[in-house]
């Protein structure tokens, strides 16, 4: 089962569009394989509807958020993600790799990089990793999407399980490329502590166009604190 979402949406030129959401909605769980090829069919025949609907039709939101996603599955669902990369602004895949193993975790990580390459999807302005477990190495493995994205502006964190290195690789991806288009960050309930608030303290005075910091439940104590308000004044 598929659910689209419609709004209404003007290009530069005034020009009348029909955005949707793509999502595959279902329990809390690893995907299983034989259901991937039901998605497709879905997605393939909704894509075919909005390829032939007047106004035009474009997705722009891709929902894959609280299901777990393995790498076998992602293939066989990866010609309507590639169709789709080029018009998507919201990537919401929040929650994507619980009960894999790392390995795999890091390929279903690696998937989405590659295939919302900012090559390949320059609109993605928006990006929800919540609720994936990323460490160093996983920030590696989805470092395209992070590091290079021509207009992303909203990054959510939440609960990711990152310690205070992860936060300092993390603020040295974001910086300085990312850093000053950033609007919103969200990196609540995770366990850097104050060290990790002062990497993004530091990392605060380059996001120039930040308008919403949330980093509620991450223990940066005193001297945590005072290192994010520096970096925001």
């Amino acid at each position: 089962l598929s659910i689209c979402h419609y709004s209404l949406l003007l290009d530069p030129k005034m020009t009348a569009t029909t955005s949707t959401t793509l999502s595959a909605p279902g329990p809390r769980n690893k995907v299983p394989i034989e259901e991937a090829q039901t998605i497709l069919t879905t997605w393939n025949s909704i894509l075919s509807n909005n390829a032939s609907a007047n106004p035009p039709v474009t997705v722009t939101t891709l929902d894959l958020s609280c299901r777990s996603w393995s790498l076998p599955v992602l293939t066989v669902l990866e010609p309507a993600l590639m169709e789709i990369a080029p018009t998507v602004r919201t990537l919401k895949i929040d929650d994507v790799i619980a009960s894999l193993p790392t390995e795999d975790g890091f390929a279903t990580l690696a998937f989405f990089n590659r295939v919302f390459h900012p090559d390949l999807a320059e609109c993605v302005t928006d990006v929800d990793l919540s609720d994936n477990a990323l460490g160093t190495r996983s920030l590696d493995h989805i470092g395209d999407l992070l590091q290079r994205s021509p207009r992303l502006a909203h990054l959510k964190l939440h609960n990711c399980g990152m310690s205070k290195e992860v936060a300092q690789h993390l603020s040295e991806k974001l910086g300085p490329t990312i850093a000053p288009q950033l609007q919103s960050l969200h990196l609540g309930r995770n366990q850097m502590g104050p060290e990790g608030a002062t990497h993004f303290g530091n990392l605060l005075q380059s996001c120039t166009s930040l308008r919403s910091l949330s980093y509620a439940g991450s223990r940066p104590l005193a001297n945590g604190t005072k290192a994010l308000v520096d970096g925001l004044v």
